[in-house]
């Protein structure tokens, strides 16, 4: 989940920005080009988390990042991975992590004190 990448598919779709922020403020608005945008980007990360849900089997889909602070994002989801999903595949509990967009730092940072306290 790229902000940037959200950022300029928002300007293919003919917006005069790839500013997320801005694209956040007209999705709220219900803006034309924030919605379609918005409906495309969804539909490319349902398909992208069935491939995952497929590969792994997971028992749950943690989703962290910028971009998971949009709200709608974390809403939406389960609907757009269910439209991709085969017939009696149940799509996994999907949650927006714990610390946002600091939870890939915060584990990494994790698991460099353990590995320095096993060491």
């Amino acid at each position: 989940m790229s902000g940037p990448g959200l950022g300029r598919l928002y300007q293919h779709f003919g917006a005069q920005t790839n500013n997320t922020h801005h694209f956040v403020e007209q999705l709220k608005d219900g803006e034309r080009i924030a919605k379609i945008t918005f409906d495309c980007y969804m539909n490319l990360l349902g398909a992208s988390f069935v491939s995952l849900i497929l590969s792994y089997d997971p028992d749950i889909i943690v989703v962290g990042g910028g971009v998971s602070k949009i709200e709608q994002v974390i809403e939406m989801l389960p609907h757009y991975v269910e439209k991709h999903l085969f017939t009696g595949v149940d799509c996994p509990p999907i949650k927006k992590a714990k610390y946002g967009d600091s939870s890939g730092v915060r584990g990494a940072a994790m698991l460099r004190k353990q590995l320095l306290e096993n060491t």
